[in-house]
């Protein structure tokens, strides 16, 4: 599974997202989906879920996507 990754990251809390793994703010990057984990980078992936698991998932699983355009919704 090969992914293209853009080298930016913001400032946390100026972002949709954190990623677990590292606390950078993110409005794009790797969603798992079944856990709801966001990763900024491919090395926060990586040390996460090894090489292995992630070639066993499928586009459903894990994925790359952007958050630029959520908008909460009240409930």
């Amino acid at each position: 599974m090969s992914f293209y990754v853009y080298e930016t990251q913001t400032i946390p809390n100026e972002s949709a997202r954190t990623c677990i793994k590292c606390g950078w703010g993110m409005d794009e990057g790797f969603l798992h989906e079944p856990s709801g984990s966001t990763y900024c980078s491919v090395a926060c992936l990586d040390n996460d879920i090894s090489l292995a698991q992630q070639e066993e998932m499928t586009l459903d699983d894990l994925f790359w996507t952007d958050w630029h355009n959520e908008v909460e919704v009240a409930e």
